[in-house]
């Protein structure tokens, strides 16, 4: 499948999040890694000031998982052990480049046709910017509400990935209002409320008298009542996911232990990355297209895809008609 960017080169904000996508893309790029894989990167532009659109090329993925919600696709306990443990699987590898998805939906999560897994997200999110304007995700972890944004690191995804299980067990989402507060009343009202530790230590002053004043002390709601069809083992790995304090929430490396993923971890098997170095700087559009443009010139394609007999004829036709256009 192509991705073509285009919107993003008409300012530097934009043009900085076309790089760091393409930039992790690239940097993430691994033959077994559970990720949607770059295959090749080219652009029609004859020059970087010329740069105002960008062609991804990846490896085809028919479904994700928000279709199968949609459609009430029947999943066995069994077939969401394998979905989790690949999405934390992908995720260990993420997080280990330094990269934090932040905001991971059902439709982050793809599906081909030989039932394999792929991670359709490798770039970061800023979560707070949209949020503190009231917009949230169905998946937003608390502390992107409650807490200043240093606090929303790789734990944040941990808790997306809860909420995403939980949506395959309910085929809807657990939490269910966007707007601030009630978004964050939902929560509660399901996971209780936190204890004065996490209010007076974390929780941000005006958030945490509207919590005592206007939502008031709740109990944690008994996972077993939530998902009757779901085992001991499965209830506890949820439960963990969804830790209300990320402090005691796992990384996908410790959940990937759980025995709820007995039959599938194998750490000699769950590859990790290099620590992705990242462009950080302040720079102008015209400089932002120039970093895109060096970028996209060191692209090589990844040794393995023309050993791979499942990769579609057709796409590796375009791709080496593609190769040079850049």
């Amino acid at each position: 499948m192509i991705e073509k960017i285009t919107k993003q080169f008409y300012s530097e904000e934009g043009a900085k999040r076309a790089y760091r996508q393409l930039n992790s893309l690239m940097h993430l790029n691994h033959a077994d890694s559970s990720i949607i894989q770059l295959l090749n990167v080219y652009t029609p532009n004859e020059n970087f000031n010329m740069l105002n659109e960008l062609y991804l090329v990846k490896n085809y993925v028919s479904y994700d998982l928000s279709q199968l919600v949609s459609r009430r696709y029947q999943l066995t306990e069994a077939n969401i052990q394998m979905i989790i443990y690949c999405v934390l699987r992908a995720l260990k590898y993420v997080h280990s480049a330094g990269i934090v998805n932040l905001k991971l939906k059902t439709s982050d999560i793809g599906i081909d046709n030989e039932s394999n897994i792929y991670l359709l997200k490798t770039h970061s999110t800023p979560a707070w910017h949209s949020e503190y304007e009231g917009q949230y995700d169905r998946t937003s972890a608390p502390e992107a509400i409650m807490c200043d944004e240093k606090f929303c690191t790789e734990k944040y995804d941990i808790w997306s990935v809860g909420c995403i299980m939980a949506e395959l067990l309910l085929y809807k989402p657990l939490f269910s209002t966007d707007h601030c507060i009630a978004y964050l009343k939902s929560i509660i009202e399901i996971m209780g409320t936190p204890g004065e530790q996490y209010l007076n230590e974390l929780c941000m002053s005006d958030l945490r008298a509207n919590i005592i004043n206007n939502i008031g002390i709740k109990k944690k709601q008994d996972f077993q009542l939530l998902f009757p069809n779901l085992s001991a083992q499965g209830i506890d790995c949820l439960a963990s996911l969804l830790e209300f304090d990320f402090r005691n929430r796992p990384t996908a490396d410790q959940a990937l232990r759980h025995p709820f993923f007995r039959f599938y971890h194998d750490p000699a098997d769950e590859p990790v990355a290099l620590p992705l170095n990242d462009e950080n700087e302040t720079h102008s559009l015209v400089e932002w297209k120039r970093i895109v443009w060096k970028r996209m010139r060191s692209f090589q394609q990844p040794p393995w895809l023309f050993e791979n007999e499942e990769v579609d004829a057709q796409l590796l036709v375009g791709i080496r008609s593609n190769s040079l256009a850049a």
